[in-house]
């Protein structure tokens, strides 16, 4: 009897190594699987934000492009508002200001004129002695 009682003990020892084993091999696949899946999570992860990445560039692209028509309509609106901003001389100081531009052109006309004069005159005193 004592030798079935062995024979039990060693067959219950053998079962419980292979519960261990499997146990084990369950433990490792379950390990595997987790890990897997925290791989595919950060993958999934990084494609995500390379694709929330990508969309801000596209979307930041389509702010800076402006079309030519909108660009021209811009400017002209700019334009109007600086040319509001424009304090326009009266016709007083309008006609004042044209008055002062002509006497001077006349001044330096009458200056030129006499240089003229006065080089012409040198170079025929010049050139008839010789």
């Amino acid at each position: 009897m004592a030798k079935k009682i062995k024979k039990v003990k060693k067959n219950k020892d053998k079962n419980t190594d292979l519960k261990e084993k499997s146990n084990d091999v369950k433990d490792k696949k379950l390990n595997d699987v987790k890990n897997k899946k925290l791989k595919l999570e950060k993958e999934k992860k990084k494609k995500e934000k390379k694709l929330e990445k990508e969309k801000r560039k596209k979307e930041k692209q389509k702010k800076d492009r402006v079309g030519f028509f909108k660009s021209v309509l811009n400017f002209l609106k700019e334009l109007k508002g600086e040319l509001k901003k424009i304090v326009w001389p009266t016709k007083v100081k309008l006609f004042g200001a044209v008055l002062v531009v002509v006497v001077a052109i006349l001044i330096m006309a009458l200056f030129i004129v006499f240089i003229d004069f006065i080089f012409r005159s040198l170079f025929k005193v010049l050139f008839k002695t010789l």
